[in-house]
């Protein structure tokens, strides 16, 4: 088996026939790939849906388990997968078709640990093609030479192709987080990985649906989510202390790029706070933990021109608590009349 592709599923019957049609148009025989679900205790019909593709495709697999979360889920489906490669993907995702199998040879064919590729954000369930060419030439870097070479590394765990014995070898899992562990995950695999390559193409679709978890209008869920993200956060901070300790010029510049994605990770924590109903106490305590350990306030993040005056804006109330306490609450009936738009 050449390819596993892991979905954690919950309520997903508006989007996994579409993320299902996505993954069976590949130039892969399906002898060499399978899709495994898991259904984390769906309450709609999804699983009615994937039974029915199971009935024409038997390389797709369905577990199903109570619900315990998607890093549990993804925990548990790493276990089962059989595949040379592991994929991970959303049950709300999708991919264009007839890209694994290029992407799939490239990993073999250059015994790489990880192979990434580009996402484009969206809306739309049947964006199918890329306006972009397969790329034909690609250089083969370590991981730490590509956090160093690259502004911005993509976080997401169904944004690259990993080697199942990298992973094993590297005793790489996703920790004990509920939510978002799969961010320190995919930075910590990234650092450890010596054979990566990246492919300037977007491959998949991350689809932006009001189902998804970080869009999840339930204020007990968003208070968790923030405090999951404080937690990861810490624990980024451990990883960009330990790449800096190494005096090469390349690891300073991967933790110059890693503090920067963390302090990007800060801003959408302050997005999950106003969507929530914390009280300032409990932010208070979230904000004097990343203060401790000098990661807050944010550093560097407006620097250049390519960010809007809103966006500044944003990171100059975020950095001042004296400001943004008073502001929470007119800024939480702002939003909930749609007057003010948060990016997750």
């Amino acid at each position: 088996m050449k390819l596993s592709i892991l979905i954690p599923m919950y309520n997903a019957m508006e989007f996994i026939g579409n993320t299902l049609e996505s993954l069976l148009h590949q130039d892969l025989d399906a002898s060499d790939y399978e899709i495994v679900i898991m259904d984390d205790g769906s309450t709609d019909d999804c699983t009615a849906i994937v039974k029915e593709y199971m009935k024409t495709h038997k390389n797709i697999v369905l577990h199903t388990q109570k619900n315990a979360g998607v890093v549990p889920t993804r925990k548990r489906l790493h276990k089962l997968a059989k595949g040379d490669f592991i994929y991970n993907i959303d049950a709300d995702d999708y991919l264009i078709y007839d890209a694994l199998g290029k992407i799939l040879h490239i990993a073999i064919e250059k015994d790489l640990d990880i192979i990434g590729f580009d996402i484009l954000t969206t809306e739309e369930k049947k964006l199918f093609t890329s306006d972009k060419t397969f790329p034909t030439s690609y250089n083969v870097t370590t991981g730490v030479e590509h956090f160093a070479t690259h502004n911005n590394v993509l976080q997401g765990t169904g944004w690259y192709l990993i080697s199942r014995r990298f992973m094993l070898e590297n005793k790489l899992d996703f920790g004990d987080g509920v939510y978002v562990m799969d961010i320190l995950f995919t930075y910590s695999s990234l650092l450890k990985a010596k054979r990566v390559v990246y492919l300037d193409i977007d491959i998949q679709r991350y689809l932006q649906s009001p189902q998804s978890m970080q869009r999840n209008p339930n204020h007990e869920h968003t208070r968790k989510l923030a405090t999951e993200y404080c937690s990861v956060i810490g624990k980024l901070n451990v990883l960009i202390e330990k790449t800096k300790s190494n005096p090469e010029i390349l690891y300073q510049k991967a933790a110059i790029t890693l503090k920067s994605m963390t302090s990007h990770m800060i801003f959408l924590m302050f997005a999950l706070i106003i969507k929530s109903d914390m009280k300032v106490k409990e932010i208070d305590t979230l904000l004097s933990s990343l203060k401790r350990i000098n990661i807050y306030p944010m550093k560097g993040l407006t620097e250049g021109t390519n960010y809007s005056l809103k966006f500044k804006s944003a990171v100059f109330l975020y950095n001042r608590r004296y400001l943004f306490y008073p502001l929470l609450f007119p800024l939480r009936k702002a939003y909930k009349k749609s007057l003010v738009k948060l990016p997750i």
